[in-house]
């Protein structure tokens, strides 16, 4: 096998990669329209949908069940196993789909999300043959740290609000 038809090595210890004549960086943060994608995503993943849409048509599935109107129900129903079954068949890997929220191009605006440039990226990875497994490590090392940001602005947030209520309390005595 020569070297040009094997697998390739994501190198994760540096801050950029090259990727079918691209060069790539890894950010370390999202903006909130990515952070919205990305929240978005996870149930895209899961159930093909976004999760208002997908709320809404269980919503109108469980009405109709009230009525009873089963054959709505059931129409209802079978169009979201299709819509599930649809997205799982042709979406990129929920992985590679968080990674291109992280990893951008350069001269792309890294405040916007655009599906378009998010699919062109991950196209190009294949392209260069990027081992599957370092973008899971990717994703996981990535991901870990917002919950961990998050995690803490909640809690800075909790105390701000207990120290107003406090403030409060004592203002009225």
């Amino acid at each position: 096998m020569t070297k040009q038809n094997e697998v390739k090595r994501l190198p994760l210890d540096k801050p950029h990669f090259e990727a079918n004549g691209k060069k790539y960086h890894i950010s370390k943060m999202l903006s909130v329209e990515r952070w919205r994608q990305f929240e978005d995503l996870q149930m895209m993943v899961g159930f093909g949908k976004g999760f208002q849409d997908f709320f809404d048509q269980i919503k109108k599935a469980y009405e109709a069940l009230q009525h009873p109107k089963i054959a709505d129900a059931s129409v209802i129903l079978h169009n979201l196993m299709l819509g599930v079954k649809e997205k799982l068949d042709k979406r990129h890997d929920a992985t590679l789909q968080i990674c291109a929220l992280f990893i951008n191009g350069d001269g792309e605006d890294e405040k916007v999300y655009d599906e378009d440039t998010m699919n062109k990226k991950i196209e190009d990875w294949g392209k260069e043959g990027y081992a599957m497994q370092d973008f899971f490590t990717l994703a996981w090392n990535m991901v870990p740290g917002f919950i961990d940001v998050y995690n803490e602005d909640l809690e800075n947030t909790l105390k701000h609000m207990k120290q107003v209520k406090s403030s409060q309390s004592k203002d009225k005595k």
